[in-house]
């Protein structure tokens, strides 16, 4: 009988292995860990990618074009949102994920990054995106998006890196395939920065901190006013826009109706075609 017990658990022993081996063929399916975007301070598409030996272990192709963004040639204007969209496409594949970060080359996240699909896409540490498991099914070409707030002035050119995978889902890492891109968008010329920062309106927030009850005073606006909350982790938690009532100061009711919990977050208005952000704190 003791023959036969540990026969058994060798076996057993066996089967606890091969599942862990099974499972890191998979990979990562509710995101990459952090660290996986091809920066240079990731490590590169050496290192640095979801290719590396952790995840798919899989050698990395530099593939120009997977990243794209509605920035327009002449530059993104500090503060302002855009989108940021990674796209991969290769025939036959079922399985994708990616990982996205705004850096310098010290590694330091340039900008803010904001979820807008958080059924399929999530931040992790701070300064990347990734995909979810709901996030990575489709036939042929998969794509993700998210929102982007420009830094400061004076940052300079920024540079958007990204690793992509395409998998056949056969549960090992045979076939697969990981992809490394980055686009790098230019700040706006000096004159056009000058010249939006003339216009834009004046914005105060206040009383900062408080309850969780805002008024945003916003002053030369001619058009409607976007507002949005985000918290410290880029997810929005407050949206309205407000209509203009044409005098030359208004003040904005920001209620997030006992949803906002004790913290800091970030209030972006958005008026002729210029957003300003301000950091607000609920006590």
């Amino acid at each position: 009988m003791k023959k036969v017990f540990i026969a058994i658990t060798a076996v057993v022993a066996g089967l606890v292995v091969f599942s862990a081996s099974t499972q890191q063929g998979h990979g990562n399916p509710s995101g990459a860990p952090a660290g996986a975007s091809g920066s240079p301070a990731d490590g590169g598409i050496a290192t640095g990618t979801c290719g590396r030996s952790s995840c798919h272990n899989v050698a990395t192709t530099q593939q120009p074009g997977m990243i794209t963004s509605n920035i327009p040639n002449t530059g993104y204007v500090p503060g302002q949102t855009y989108t940021i969209t990674g796209t991969i496409t290769v025939a036959n594949k079922v399985k994708w994920g990616f990982q996205m970060s705004p850096q310098n080359n010290a590694g330091q996240l340039q900008g803010q990054i904001v979820v807008t699909n958080s059924t399929d896409t999530k931040i992790v540490s701070t300064k990347y995106i990734t995909h979810k498991t709901a996030g990575t099914g489709g036939q042929g070409t998969r794509s993700w998006s998210f929102d982007w707030v420009a830094p400061t002035a004076g940052t300079g050119a920024v540079t958007i890196y990204g690793s992509f995978l395409a998998a056949n889902n056969d549960g090992g890492d045979g076939g697969d395939l990981v992809f490394a891109s980055s686009l790098t968008v230019q700040e706006g010329t000096a004159t056009g920065i000058e010249d939006m920062q003339t216009a834009k309106p004046e914005v105060l927030v206040f009383p900062n901190p408080s309850n969780g009850a805002f008024n945003v005073a916003i002053a030369g606006a001619k058009s409607a006013i976007n507002t949005k909350v985000f918290n410290t982790e880029g997810r929005l938690v407050y949206s309205n826009v407000f209509a203009n009532n044409g005098a030359g100061k208004q003040v904005l009711d920001i209620n997030g109706g006992g949803k906002l919990s004790t913290g800091m977050y970030f209030v972006s208005v958005e008026a002729e075609g210029i957003s300003k952000i301000v950091k607000m704190v609920v006590q």
